[in-house]
């Protein structure tokens, strides 16, 4: 959504998720029809072969240095990408851009999952399960909030508030609670 995102507002380009755009559009590119796969292969083989490398690095590397050194990457990789949405870039260097920091965040993200885990196995046993209960929790979140930004994507889907102005006069106004009379 990220790359959907940079094109539609930066570029002005249309909205393919949903077709809502009235404008008349070129066809996807050849980077956009590509995008979702790519970035699933960037994603899952460094998570794959980094928490395998994991298992040797705990003997080289502290645990403290790689705890902190992947927080430090994945929050400047956050950066980058933050500061990244506000240049215009060509369609080629933004997505190989891209696809570079999905690399790296997963790979960080890998070494700091199985460091965490291997802090965890130092507690008590019971310690684990709200540990294992927090990652799947997270993980709600997760899928909550992509829905979310799925059906944010959708005009049908979005709730109107009301504002003062369609409120009846007055009606904004802090009123007093009624309280029970005491017997």
């Amino acid at each position: 959504y990220y790359y959907y995102y940079y094109y539609k507002h930066l570029y002005g380009g249309s909205n393919e998720l949903n077709g809502t755009d009235n404008r008349q559009s070129p066809p996807a590119s050849y980077l956009q029809a590509k995008f979702n796969n790519v970035m699933t292969l960037c994603a899952m083989l460094p998570l794959l072969v980094f928490t395998c490398l994991n298992s040797f690095l705990h003997q080289k590397i502290p645990q403290q240095v790689r705890i902190l050194g992947s927080l430090v990457v994945i929050f400047l990789v956050f950066m980058v990408t933050a500061i990244l949405v506000k240049i215009p870039i060509e369609p080629q260097p933004f997505f190989i851009i891209t696809m570079v920091k999905i690399v790296l965040i997963n790979s960080f993200g890998a070494i700091l999952q199985g460091s965490l885990f291997g802090l965890a196995g130092l507690l008590p046993a019971s310690y684990t399960a709200p540990i294992m209960s927090g990652q799947g929790l997270a993980g709600t979140f997760a899928a909550l909030a992509m829905i979310c930004a799925i059906a944010s994507e959708y005009p049908s889907c979005r709730v109107s508030l009301p504002s003062h102005s369609t409120l009846p006069a007055g009606s904004h106004r802090a009123r007093p609670v009624p309280m029970l009379d005491e017997e």
